[in-house]
Protein backbone atom coordinates (compact mmCIF):
# COMPACT_ATOMS: atom_id res chain seq x y z
CA UNK A 1 0.00 0.00 0.00
CA UNK A 2 1.13 4.14 -0.79
CA UNK A 3 1.60 6.38 1.45
CA UNK A 4 -1.09 7.64 3.75
CA UNK A 5 -1.32 11.65 3.08
CA UNK A 6 -0.88 13.52 6.21
CA UNK A 7 -4.08 15.05 6.17
CA UNK A 8 -5.81 11.56 6.29
CA UNK A 9 -3.44 10.29 9.05
CA UNK A 10 -4.51 13.38 11.42
CA UNK A 11 -7.99 12.43 11.43
CA UNK A 12 -7.69 8.19 11.67
CA UNK A 13 -7.90 6.22 15.29
CA UNK A 14 -4.90 3.65 15.21
CA UNK A 15 -6.53 1.08 14.48
CA UNK A 16 -7.82 2.70 11.31
CA UNK A 17 -4.16 3.72 10.48
CA UNK A 18 -3.33 -0.01 10.56
CA UNK A 19 -5.77 -1.08 8.86
CA UNK A 20 -4.76 1.45 5.84
CA UNK A 21 -1.17 0.15 6.28
CA UNK A 22 0.33 -3.46 6.06
CA UNK A 23 3.25 -2.18 6.75
CA UNK A 24 2.20 -0.80 10.57
CA UNK A 25 0.33 -3.57 10.99
CA UNK A 26 3.48 -5.30 9.98
CA UNK A 27 5.60 -3.50 12.71
CA UNK A 28 3.08 -3.24 15.54
CA UNK A 29 2.58 -6.83 15.44
CA UNK A 30 6.07 -7.36 15.82
CA UNK A 31 6.97 -4.75 17.71
CA UNK A 32 4.03 -6.11 20.15
CA UNK A 33 3.77 -9.90 20.28
CA UNK A 34 6.74 -10.57 22.15
CA UNK A 35 6.19 -10.02 25.71
CA UNK A 36 8.39 -10.91 28.66
CA UNK A 37 7.24 -12.73 31.46
CA UNK A 38 7.60 -11.37 34.93
CA UNK A 39 10.99 -12.98 35.22
CA UNK A 40 12.52 -11.75 32.33
CA UNK A 41 14.70 -8.89 31.69
CA UNK A 42 13.09 -5.89 30.22
CA UNK A 43 15.37 -5.44 27.31
CA UNK A 44 14.99 -8.89 26.57
CA UNK A 45 12.18 -7.82 23.68
CA UNK A 46 14.86 -6.06 21.80
CA UNK A 47 17.49 -8.82 21.68
CA UNK A 48 17.01 -11.04 19.15
CA UNK A 49 18.07 -14.66 19.37
CA UNK A 50 21.09 -15.92 17.97
CA UNK A 51 22.26 -11.97 17.55
CA UNK A 52 25.92 -10.42 19.52
CA UNK A 53 23.58 -9.32 21.59
CA UNK A 54 21.95 -12.27 22.29
CA UNK A 55 25.36 -13.98 23.18
CA UNK A 56 26.66 -11.13 25.34
CA UNK A 57 23.17 -10.32 27.45
CA UNK A 58 23.72 -14.13 28.22
CA UNK A 59 26.97 -14.26 28.85
CA UNK A 60 27.01 -11.23 31.65
CA UNK A 61 23.67 -12.66 32.74
CA UNK A 62 25.19 -16.43 33.87
CA UNK A 63 28.40 -14.98 34.89
CA UNK A 64 27.75 -11.61 36.63
CA UNK A 65 24.96 -9.76 38.46
CA UNK A 66 26.00 -6.77 36.53
CA UNK A 67 22.85 -4.83 35.24
CA UNK A 68 22.07 -5.76 31.57
CA UNK A 69 21.43 -2.44 30.24
CA UNK A 70 25.45 -2.25 30.26
CA UNK A 71 26.65 -4.74 28.01
CA UNK A 72 23.60 -4.11 25.76
CA UNK A 73 23.93 -0.64 24.93
CA UNK A 74 27.41 -0.66 25.44
CA UNK A 75 27.43 -3.03 22.26
CA UNK A 76 24.94 -1.11 20.39
CA UNK A 77 27.34 1.82 20.82
CA UNK A 78 30.41 -0.81 19.61
CA UNK A 79 28.69 -1.35 16.81
CA UNK A 80 27.88 1.81 16.15
CA UNK A 81 31.55 2.89 15.99
CA UNK A 82 32.49 0.55 13.80
CA UNK A 83 29.91 1.70 11.25
CA UNK A 84 31.16 5.72 12.06
CA UNK A 85 35.14 3.78 11.07
CA UNK A 86 33.61 2.18 7.83
CA UNK A 87 32.32 5.88 7.06
CA UNK A 88 28.67 3.90 6.42
CA UNK A 89 25.60 6.36 5.95
CA UNK A 90 22.34 5.92 5.75
CA UNK A 91 19.55 7.45 3.06
CA UNK A 92 17.01 8.71 5.10
CA UNK A 93 14.27 9.99 2.89
CA UNK A 94 17.04 12.38 1.36
CA UNK A 95 19.34 13.53 4.09
CA UNK A 96 22.38 11.83 4.62
CA UNK A 97 22.24 10.47 8.51
CA UNK A 98 25.51 8.60 10.04
CA UNK A 99 25.00 6.23 12.68
CA UNK A 100 26.32 7.97 15.42
CA UNK A 101 24.43 7.35 19.09
CA UNK A 102 24.72 9.59 21.63
CA UNK A 103 23.76 7.76 24.79
CA UNK A 104 23.96 7.63 28.54
CA UNK A 105 24.11 5.43 30.79
CA UNK A 106 22.67 5.58 34.55
CA UNK A 107 23.81 2.91 36.99
CA UNK A 108 25.24 3.41 40.70
CA UNK A 109 28.44 3.22 41.75
CA UNK A 110 29.81 -0.45 41.43
CA UNK A 111 27.26 -1.76 39.20
CA UNK A 112 29.66 -3.14 36.58
CA UNK A 113 30.54 -0.59 34.05
CA UNK A 114 34.38 -0.28 33.96
CA UNK A 115 34.39 -4.39 33.99
CA UNK A 116 31.51 -3.99 30.65
CA UNK A 117 33.42 -1.66 29.02
CA UNK A 118 37.41 -3.61 29.12
CA UNK A 119 35.34 -7.15 28.78
CA UNK A 120 33.80 -5.87 25.62
CA UNK A 121 36.72 -3.91 24.86
CA UNK A 122 39.26 -6.53 24.93
CA UNK A 123 37.25 -9.15 23.46
CA UNK A 124 35.39 -7.98 20.28
CA UNK A 125 36.75 -4.83 19.30
CA UNK A 126 40.23 -2.68 18.75
CA UNK A 127 38.01 0.76 18.71
CA UNK A 128 39.53 2.95 21.35
CA UNK A 129 37.85 6.00 23.15
CA UNK A 130 39.55 9.39 21.99
CA UNK A 131 41.89 10.93 24.49
CA UNK A 132 40.13 13.08 27.18
CA UNK A 133 40.54 16.64 26.09
CA UNK A 134 41.56 18.77 28.62
CA UNK A 135 40.22 22.16 27.12
CA UNK A 136 38.17 23.26 23.91
CA UNK A 137 40.95 23.63 21.55
CA UNK A 138 42.58 20.66 22.89
CA UNK A 139 39.15 18.93 21.98
CA UNK A 140 38.91 20.72 18.39
CA UNK A 141 42.65 19.05 17.92
CA UNK A 142 41.55 15.23 19.23
CA UNK A 143 38.64 15.35 16.87
CA UNK A 144 40.88 16.28 14.06
CA UNK A 145 42.93 13.85 14.56
CA UNK A 146 40.18 10.60 15.84
CA UNK A 147 36.95 11.61 13.67
CA UNK A 148 34.97 9.54 13.13
CA UNK A 149 35.68 8.51 16.58
CA UNK A 150 34.41 6.98 19.93
CA UNK A 151 34.19 8.97 22.78
CA UNK A 152 33.34 6.89 26.40
CA UNK A 153 33.07 9.10 29.41
CA UNK A 154 32.51 8.97 33.15
CA UNK A 155 31.41 11.32 35.59
CA UNK A 156 28.76 12.96 32.60
CA UNK A 157 26.43 13.99 34.53
CA UNK A 158 28.96 16.42 35.98
CA UNK A 159 30.27 17.35 32.69
CA UNK A 160 26.68 17.65 31.31
CA UNK A 161 26.50 20.25 34.13
CA UNK A 162 29.69 22.20 33.19
CA UNK A 163 28.56 22.39 29.67
CA UNK A 164 25.24 24.21 30.73
CA UNK A 165 26.43 26.36 33.97
CA UNK A 166 30.06 26.81 33.49
CA UNK A 167 31.41 29.94 31.53
CA UNK A 168 34.95 28.48 30.37
CA UNK A 169 33.00 25.36 29.34
CA UNK A 170 30.97 27.25 26.59
CA UNK A 171 33.59 26.98 23.59
CA UNK A 172 33.28 23.00 24.38
CA UNK A 173 29.15 23.13 24.15
CA UNK A 174 29.66 25.06 20.54
CA UNK A 175 31.63 22.62 19.27
CA UNK A 176 30.03 19.34 20.54
CA UNK A 177 26.48 21.22 18.71
CA UNK A 178 28.71 21.07 15.72
CA UNK A 179 29.44 17.79 16.03
CA UNK A 180 25.62 16.37 16.60
CA UNK A 181 24.55 18.52 14.03
CA UNK A 182 27.99 17.15 11.91
CA UNK A 183 28.89 20.63 10.65
CA UNK A 184 32.29 22.51 10.10
CA UNK A 185 34.39 23.32 12.86
CA UNK A 186 37.72 25.89 12.53
CA UNK A 187 39.55 27.09 15.30
CA UNK A 188 42.46 29.54 14.64
CA UNK A 189 45.61 29.76 17.38
CA UNK A 190 48.61 31.42 16.90
CA UNK A 191 50.47 28.73 15.10
CA UNK A 192 48.04 27.32 13.19
CA UNK A 193 44.12 27.01 11.74
CA UNK A 194 42.79 23.68 13.23
CA UNK A 195 39.68 22.68 10.40
CA UNK A 196 37.73 20.05 10.58
CA UNK A 197 35.23 18.58 7.87
CA UNK A 198 31.86 16.29 8.84
CA UNK A 199 33.20 15.63 12.59
CA UNK A 200 31.17 12.82 13.68
CA UNK A 201 31.68 11.04 17.38
CA UNK A 202 29.43 8.01 19.15
CA UNK A 203 29.74 9.58 22.71
CA UNK A 204 28.93 6.72 25.79
CA UNK A 205 29.10 8.56 28.92
CA UNK A 206 28.25 6.93 31.88
CA UNK A 207 26.99 8.72 35.30
CA UNK A 208 26.36 7.41 39.28
CA UNK A 209 22.23 7.63 38.45
CA UNK A 210 21.76 8.61 42.54
CA UNK A 211 23.26 11.77 41.48
CA UNK A 212 22.18 13.09 37.81
CA UNK A 213 19.07 15.14 38.52
CA UNK A 214 21.58 16.85 40.75
CA UNK A 215 23.65 17.85 37.93
CA UNK A 216 21.25 17.36 35.53
CA UNK A 217 17.89 19.65 35.45
CA UNK A 218 14.66 18.55 33.74
CA UNK A 219 14.95 21.83 31.76
CA UNK A 220 17.98 20.06 30.19
CA UNK A 221 16.82 17.20 29.30
CA UNK A 222 14.05 19.03 27.80
CA UNK A 223 15.25 22.34 26.15
CA UNK A 224 18.69 21.88 26.70
CA UNK A 225 22.24 20.82 25.08
CA UNK A 226 21.17 17.45 27.42
CA UNK A 227 18.16 16.70 24.81
CA UNK A 228 20.94 15.05 22.27
CA UNK A 229 21.05 12.29 24.77
CA UNK A 230 19.31 8.90 24.79
CA UNK A 231 19.15 7.38 28.23
CA UNK A 232 19.30 4.38 29.99
CA UNK A 233 19.03 2.97 33.76
CA UNK A 234 20.87 0.08 34.49
CA UNK A 235 19.61 -1.28 37.58
CA UNK A 236 19.97 -3.91 39.88
CA UNK A 237 17.74 -6.78 38.60
CA UNK A 238 16.11 -8.47 41.86
CA UNK A 239 14.96 -11.22 40.03
CA UNK A 240 17.65 -12.31 38.97
CA UNK A 241 19.73 -13.49 42.25
CA UNK A 242 23.12 -15.37 41.44
CA UNK A 243 23.02 -18.83 42.28
CA UNK A 244 26.39 -18.24 43.42
CA UNK A 245 28.31 -15.33 44.38
CA UNK A 246 29.46 -13.88 41.13
CA UNK A 247 33.16 -13.62 40.37
CA UNK A 248 32.92 -12.48 36.72
CA UNK A 249 34.57 -15.39 34.56
CA UNK A 250 33.59 -14.63 31.49
CA UNK A 251 36.14 -17.76 30.08
CA UNK A 252 34.29 -19.71 27.54
CA UNK A 253 31.95 -17.09 26.38
CA UNK A 254 35.43 -14.70 24.97
CA UNK A 255 35.75 -16.98 22.01
CA UNK A 256 32.02 -17.39 21.22
CA UNK A 257 31.38 -13.23 21.25
CA UNK A 258 34.42 -13.01 19.32
CA UNK A 259 33.19 -15.53 16.13
CA UNK A 260 30.22 -13.70 16.22
CA UNK A 261 31.86 -9.88 16.10
CA UNK A 262 34.35 -11.22 13.73
CA UNK A 263 31.29 -12.55 11.54
CA UNK A 264 29.27 -9.47 11.72
CA UNK A 265 32.52 -7.74 9.70
CA UNK A 266 33.70 -10.64 7.65
CA UNK A 267 30.13 -9.81 5.78
CA UNK A 268 29.71 -7.10 2.68
CA UNK A 269 29.44 -4.08 4.44
CA UNK A 270 27.49 -1.29 2.20
CA UNK A 271 28.75 2.56 2.08
CA UNK A 272 25.06 3.62 2.06
CA UNK A 273 21.74 1.97 3.08
CA UNK A 274 18.59 3.43 2.08
CA UNK A 275 15.04 3.40 3.92
CA UNK A 276 12.04 2.34 2.12
CA UNK A 277 9.82 5.39 2.49
CA UNK A 278 6.55 3.07 2.98
CA UNK A 279 8.63 1.48 5.97
CA UNK A 280 9.35 4.89 7.20
CA UNK A 281 5.73 6.28 6.85
CA UNK A 282 4.78 2.88 9.12
CA UNK A 283 7.31 3.24 11.74
CA UNK A 284 6.04 6.89 12.38
CA UNK A 285 2.23 5.07 13.15
CA UNK A 286 3.83 2.12 15.05
CA UNK A 287 5.81 4.60 17.51
CA UNK A 288 3.59 6.41 18.49
CA UNK A 289 1.97 3.70 20.54
CA UNK A 290 4.84 3.84 22.45
CA UNK A 291 4.06 7.39 23.09
CA UNK A 292 2.78 8.73 26.12
CA UNK A 293 -1.14 9.42 25.44
CA UNK A 294 -1.67 12.57 26.97
CA UNK A 295 1.60 15.01 27.70
CA UNK A 296 2.82 18.23 28.46
CA UNK A 297 6.60 17.20 27.05
CA UNK A 298 7.68 19.30 23.65
CA UNK A 299 7.14 17.43 20.20
CA UNK A 300 11.11 18.33 19.19
CA UNK A 301 11.66 16.01 22.26
CA UNK A 302 9.95 12.98 21.26
CA UNK A 303 11.39 13.94 17.55
CA UNK A 304 14.76 13.37 18.20
CA UNK A 305 13.78 10.03 19.96
CA UNK A 306 12.46 9.00 16.70
CA UNK A 307 15.16 9.72 14.31
CA UNK A 308 17.55 8.35 16.74
CA UNK A 309 15.72 5.02 15.42
CA UNK A 310 16.63 4.96 11.99
CA UNK A 311 20.73 4.64 13.25
CA UNK A 312 19.58 1.91 15.53
CA UNK A 313 17.61 0.23 12.46
CA UNK A 314 21.08 -0.19 10.48
CA UNK A 315 22.54 -1.62 13.74
CA UNK A 316 20.16 -4.26 13.71
CA UNK A 317 20.37 -4.84 10.25
CA UNK A 318 24.03 -5.35 10.60
CA UNK A 319 23.97 -7.39 13.79
CA UNK A 320 21.70 -9.76 11.81
CA UNK A 321 23.75 -10.36 8.97
CA UNK A 322 21.83 -9.21 6.65
CA UNK A 323 23.23 -8.49 2.60
CA UNK A 324 20.80 -6.00 1.52
CA UNK A 325 21.13 -1.80 1.29
CA UNK A 326 17.83 -1.61 1.97
CA UNK A 327 16.45 -1.09 5.80
CA UNK A 328 13.28 -2.68 6.16
CA UNK A 329 10.26 -2.84 8.33
CA UNK A 330 11.41 -5.63 11.12
CA UNK A 331 14.75 -3.23 11.84
CA UNK A 332 12.45 -0.70 12.62
CA UNK A 333 10.57 -2.73 14.57
CA UNK A 334 13.59 -3.92 16.27
CA UNK A 335 14.79 -0.08 16.50
CA UNK A 336 11.40 0.84 18.11
CA UNK A 337 11.38 -1.80 20.68
CA UNK A 338 15.07 0.02 21.82
CA UNK A 339 12.94 3.44 21.68
CA UNK A 340 10.37 1.95 23.94
CA UNK A 341 13.10 1.51 26.72
CA UNK A 342 14.78 5.02 26.16
CA UNK A 343 11.27 6.57 26.42
CA UNK A 344 10.24 4.99 29.61
CA UNK A 345 13.50 5.64 31.23
CA UNK A 346 13.33 9.39 30.51
CA UNK A 347 10.05 9.90 31.95
CA UNK A 348 11.34 8.68 34.89
CA UNK A 349 14.12 10.23 35.69
CA UNK A 350 11.98 13.86 34.30
CA UNK A 351 9.44 12.09 36.96
CA UNK A 352 12.14 11.93 39.63
CA UNK A 353 12.82 15.66 39.21
CA UNK A 354 9.05 16.47 39.58
CA UNK A 355 8.89 14.77 42.69
CA UNK A 356 9.27 17.13 45.94
CA UNK A 357 11.68 16.64 48.89
CA UNK A 358 8.66 15.91 50.62
CA UNK A 359 8.10 13.34 48.27
CA UNK A 360 11.12 12.12 48.58
CA UNK A 361 11.52 11.74 52.12
CA UNK A 362 8.10 10.09 52.37
CA UNK A 363 8.77 7.26 49.59
CA UNK A 364 12.22 6.75 51.62
CA UNK A 365 10.02 6.38 54.56
CA UNK A 366 7.65 3.80 53.17
CA UNK A 367 10.23 1.80 51.93
CA UNK A 368 12.07 1.69 55.48
CA UNK A 369 8.28 0.82 57.23
CA UNK A 370 8.07 -1.79 54.44
CA UNK A 371 11.22 -3.96 55.33
CA UNK A 372 10.64 -3.61 59.09
CA UNK A 373 6.82 -4.69 58.27
CA UNK A 374 8.46 -7.82 56.49
CA UNK A 375 11.05 -8.41 59.69
CA UNK A 376 7.87 -8.69 61.89
CA UNK A 377 9.25 -4.91 63.58
CA UNK A 378 7.51 -1.80 64.09
CA UNK A 379 9.64 1.08 62.85
CA UNK A 380 10.64 3.76 65.01
CA UNK A 381 11.58 7.88 64.20
CA UNK A 382 15.26 6.74 65.15
CA UNK A 383 15.18 4.56 61.98
CA UNK A 384 14.42 7.27 59.94
CA UNK A 385 16.41 9.70 61.50
CA UNK A 386 19.63 7.15 60.52
CA UNK A 387 18.39 5.91 57.32
CA UNK A 388 16.69 9.24 55.70
CA UNK A 389 19.52 11.93 55.78
CA UNK A 390 17.20 15.09 55.65
CA UNK A 391 15.27 14.03 58.40
CA UNK A 392 17.55 15.98 61.71
CA UNK A 393 15.93 14.89 64.48
CA UNK A 394 13.52 12.45 66.19
CA UNK A 395 10.56 15.35 66.03
CA UNK A 396 11.05 15.23 62.20
CA UNK A 397 10.46 11.71 62.06
CA UNK A 398 7.22 11.55 64.10
CA UNK A 399 5.78 13.95 61.85
CA UNK A 400 6.58 11.95 58.71
CA UNK A 401 5.26 8.75 60.76
CA UNK A 402 2.25 10.26 61.11
CA UNK A 403 1.37 10.88 57.65
CA UNK A 404 2.64 7.26 56.57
Amino acid sequence: MGRIPKSDRKNMSMLELMNKSEEAKNIVQIMLKFKPSQDDWRGIVAVPPGSLLDKIVSAFRERTDIPLEIPFFTTLCFVSAQLLKKDVKINFVGQTVKPDLWLVLLAESGAGKSFVKSTLKNHITDIDSIPEPGSSAKFVEILRDYTPGFWLRDEFGQFLYNLENQTYMSEMKDYLLRVYDQERIERNTKKETVVVENPVLTILGMSVYSVFNKYVSAESILDGFAQRFSYVIAAHDPARPPEDFPIYDMRGYQEIIKKEWDKIWNNDIHEEYECDHDTIEAFKIAFNMLMPPKTDLPTSFFRRIMFRGVRYALIYHILLHKQSQRIDEYDMAWAGRVLALHTKDVMTILNEHNKSDLDKIINKAEEIKQKKTEKGEVVMPRDLVAGIRNIKNVAEAKAVLSII
